[in-house]
């Protein structure tokens, strides 16, 4: 399984729109279904790579963090062809 796959199941499984950075929680859920250990804030970090690199079918943006002038990293769900 590849690293966009994972994140597409562990969203639609938890009804979140996407992942992104700072999304620990989900990153370590998406990690253990890749069978990835576990290693901390570089679980995400790790995962955020994998995905810059292969984002599959999600959709790579950038998004400003509120009250923040700071970008982070992101990446949406596709959207279902009758939603």
């Amino acid at each position: 399984m590849r690293a966009w796959e994972a994140t597409i199941e562990v969203c639609r499984e938890h009804d979140c729109p996407g992942f992104m950075y700072g999304d620990e929680w989900l990153a370590h859920q998406i990690a253990e279904r890749l069978k990835w250990k576990h290693d901390a804030f570089w679980t995400t970090r790790r995962l955020l790579r994998a995905l810059s690199a292969t984002p599959g079918r999600l959709q790579k943006e950038h998004v400003l963090l509120p009250g923040s002038r700071r970008a982070v990293l992101s990446f949406t769900l596709p959207k279902e062809p009758n939603a």
